[in-house]
């Protein structure tokens, strides 16, 4: 992952978001207000290795596990750069990067990762820590902040359906460099008792991901498999039915793996949306 520069946002609850300071990469900015001297945690650090499931049999058992980065958080050593004749000073500096803390209720900050005038990914958090070495000659500030997800995302999904088909769903991520879920809709064109959806990297001996429940032709399929945010209901007549408590046991729940994805759905459908997040270890 390229970048040039960091953006810090905060992301009230009107919705509108605020840029509050952009970070240079170039110690010798000279026109920047905010210069990046050092950084932590844009590294996924440790990684969990989680036991998921186990297949095959009592002579031979495989395990699955979810790897996964531990809780992110993230430290900026920045150079404070007054311009004293345009009154840009290191204690206006500083005032505009308080008030990221507490904007509003929610105190949400985005940090946006940047190449040129691309975001390439953002962060979400919250700032738990800031330090500041005042009356310094060369005064620099610290601020930690703590992130809601571990992974480095893009700032908005990547809609690759409908183009795709059924009922082997494939496409290639050469972008992302972790596995993440996805975010799927259909239509059912027939009755079934059921249903199964086999994932990327399951096979041969994972079990697949099955939904006890009984659909009907035009239901709407909502499947969402990130792993802090899993949904799964349909939209029946106008009415909302949730389905995660219809999962099979040892149902595994499929993910996008960085290269190429193939995703079978075991049922007679039609895809109205399909999309994911690019989705990054780290820098």
């Amino acid at each position: 992952m390229d970048i040039t520069s960091i953006e810090l946002w905060t992301l009230p609850n009107s919705g509108i978001s605020t840029r509050h300071a952009t970070l240079s990469l170039d110690p010798s900015a000279a026109q920047e207000s905010y210069i990046l001297k050092s950084a932590t945690g844009l590294d996924p650090d440790e990684i969990l290795n989680q036991f998921y499931a186990v297949r095959g049999t009592n002579l031979n058992p495989i395990k699955f596990y979810s790897l996964l980065p531990s809780a992110r958080i993230v430290t900026f050593n920045i150079k404070l750069n007054p311009n004293y004749a345009e009154a840009r000073t290191p204690s206006n500096l500083r005032d505009t990067l308080y008030k990221m803390i507490s904007h509003d209720r929610t105190g949400d900050v985005q940090i946006r990762l940047m190449n040129a005038d691309v975001i390439v990914g953002v962060l979400n958090g919250f700032v738990t820590r800031f330090e500041s070495d005042l009356f310094n000659n060369d005064p620099t500030v610290t601020i930690t902040f703590t992130c809601t997800h571990p992974f480095i995302r893009s700032l908005s999904r990547l809609e690759i359906g409908p183009s795709l088909s059924f009922p082997s769903i494939q496409f290639d991520d050469d972008i992302s460099t972790a596995p993440h879920g996805f975010y799927m809709k259909i239509q059912l064109l027939s009755n079934i008792s059921n249903p199964v959806i086999q994932g990327q990297g399951d096979l041969p001996n994972a079990s697949p991901f099955a939904i006890l429940y009984d659909f009907l032709a035009d239901d709407i399929l909502y499947f969402i498999s990130e792993p802090d945010a899993r949904a799964l209901y349909i939209e029946r007549a106008g009415d909302v039915i949730h389905l995660v408590d219809r999962v099979s046991l040892n149902s595994i729940w499929p993910l996008v793996f960085p290269g190429h994805n193939n995703i079978t759905v075991f049922f007679n459908a039609t895809i109205i949306s399909f999309a994911h997040y690019l989705t990054y270890w780290g820098v």
